[in-house]
């Protein structure tokens, strides 16, 4: 592991900082009131962190999804390589990639340049919901729709990010992290990281980084002082100022998603404010007038419920100079962010079925479901292997076996390839274990316990994910049938994903495409059915 010997971020009161103890106690209650499951926070002012807190199981030292905030990443990549002249912004996918040959819009490509791909106006559409471990990711957009000239319309792609990192792969001779890790990782004291790859092993750009929430607070407090951190200029100051301008106007009808993007940044509704931006609400918000960023990570499916969330309080908190000391909120704030958590389990005890079926192998079948995407079952929630380029799925030799106060669960993914075994507390306690699933290391906070009618409920918490995974197990002598779930649900997350629908297919399309996939939510959910080896 690659590590820097920069110091810590600074840490000192909220009131000392010219933000009151108070105002982030009401935070914590709005996300509570608004059920908005946060998973963690981290307040800076000054360059300091104010507060920070973590939603258990989630913690401070596990690293999280991004999504989206992955692109900010490909942006500061492409800011060092046009810095280091390797291209410019109106450098061509042609010249980038010389030797690919398209069978299609290779006009189009000879005219699509670096800054159209950063400003998402490529002209391109894509498959959003093709199965991107079966074709080549590069011919398949250059090759895709073309529904008007670079540069002309703004039209969210996350294939844009991708082409620039493979691009950045070709020209540097090595992955998009390696290049990353001298320049911007090391100095900021990020350990290296884990980026989802494409088939070819290039990493995706557009999403797939696992970071901290600190690592997430110095890449946005960075930003924030025009790229300088410890007095070193990191980031290439012209990029730290040019890439979270506004670069142009988008397309999107929600009220902090029409204000502006820049190079994989946007424009705040708050004036002078920008942010970094990851599905499910994965933020780093940059209040340039107020000397303050806030960065968290989350499972909130309305991405513009979570920034609410933070604009009901804040610029408005932030006050200048330091406050009086306020030692009772302070203490209670404290107090609140020791005890934060998701869920509870509940207890419960031994059951009969617990000798039949402990050490018992059960075969599976494919699991029923309306597919989405092509998307196969796995023990991951579909959240998570959605945007996934290789997915497992399709478990098999599913065992149980009961011990004193836990049970080990184990399976097979990926046609076998990929076996796991992970301890489940059944006495109200959580127990934490390790998995590998589509060719990533996940830790798994997971819980289960036995109700009244004989069904046997597992939560398995992934903490690198947003998403939470519920198996519902029914046995019946030698054979067993469970219901799926996930939380957020699959419903809660086509909600957030309909939210910009008219977007990517216009109002009247977008619209019918958004009721339709309320309407089958209920029903995107597999039926495992096993039975004994």
């Amino acid at each position: 592991m690659e590590k820097s010997t920069v110091k810590p971020l600074g840490r000192a009161a909220p009131e000392e900082l010219g933000l009151s103890s108070r105002a982030l106690i009401d935070w914590l209650d709005d996300m509570r009131d608004n059920k908005l499951e946060f998973h963690s926070f981290m307040v800076l002012r000054h360059g300091k962190v104010a507060a920070e807190g973590y939603f258990y199981p989630y913690n401070a030292e596990t690293p999280h999804a991004l999504y989206s905030f992955s692109k900010s990443f490909t942006s500061t990549a492409v800011g060092f390589a046009i810095d280091e002249g390797l291209f410019g912004l109106d450098t061509t996918v042609a010249e980038l990639l010389d030797d690919i040959s398209v069978k299609k819009n290779k006009e189009h490509i000879q005219k699509l340049t670096v800054r159209d791909l950063l400003r998402m106006r490529s002209g391109l559409g894509e498959d959003i919901i093709g199965d991107k471990a079966k074709f080549d990711w590069i011919k398949h957009f250059l090759e895709g729709k073309n529904d008007s000239a670079p540069g002309e319309k703004w039209f969210y792609n996350n294939m844009c990010p991708y082409l620039l990192s493979y691009a950045l792969t070709r020209k540097t001779g090595m992955p998009l992290v390696d290049y990353l890790m001298p320049r911007l990782f090391g100095p900021l004291g990020i350990e290296r990281p884990v980026w989802e790859e494409s088939p070819d092993g290039t990493e995706a750009g557009g999403w797939g980084l696992y970071l901290k929430t600190e690592d997430l607070a110095r890449f946005m407090l960075c930003y924030h002082q025009k790229g300088v951190w410890e007095g070193k200029q990191v980031i290439p100051a012209r990029w730290a100022a040019e890439a979270v301008k506004l670069q142009g106007d988008t397309v999107d009808n929600r009220q902090d998603f029409k204000c502006g993007y820049g190079y994989y940044f946007w424009r705040g509704s708050t004036p002078n404010t920008y942010r970094a931006d990851g599905l499910f609400s994965q933020h780093g918000i940059v209040f340039e007038d107020y000397d303050a960023v806030i960065v968290y990570t989350a499972a909130v499916p309305s991405e513009q419920a979570a920034i609410d969330s933070v604009l009901r309080h804040f610029p408005a908190a932030f006050k200048e100079g330091a406050l009086p000391g306020d030692d009772e909120a302070h203490n209670e704030m404290n107090r609140r962010i020791s005890c934060l958590s998701l869920e509870k389990l509940p207890a419960s005890g031994k059951n009969e079925a617990e000798k039949l079926i402990s050490g018992k192998t059960y075969k599976t079948k494919k699991a029923g479901i309306l597919r989405f995407g092509g998307q196969p079952f796995s023990i991951l929630p579909m959240p998570v292997t959605f945007m996934m380029g290789y997915k497992a799925g399709n478990p098999d030799n599913v065992r149980f076996d009961f011990k004193d106060g836990y049970c080990i669960f184990s399976w097979d993914e990926g046609d076998g390839k990929e076996k796991n075994s992970i301890p489940i507390g059944m006495d109200g306690e959580f127990r934490t274990g390790k998995m590998r699933l589509a060719d990533i290391d996940f830790t798994a906070v997971s819980g289960g316990c036995w109700h009244e009618d004989g069904t046997l409920e597992l939560w398995i918490r992934v903490l690198e994910t947003i998403s939470m995974r519920v198996l519902k197990f029914k046995f019946d002598g030698n054979r067993f049938k469970a219901k799926t779930d996930s939380v957020p649900s699959i419903k809660d997350m086509l909600s957030g994903i309909s939210d910009n629908m008219d977007q990517l297919f216009g109002k009247f399309l977008g619209n019918i495409i958004a009721r339709v996939l309320m309407f089958f939510a209920p029903y995107i959910n597999a039926t495992l059915r096993g039975f004994r080896n």
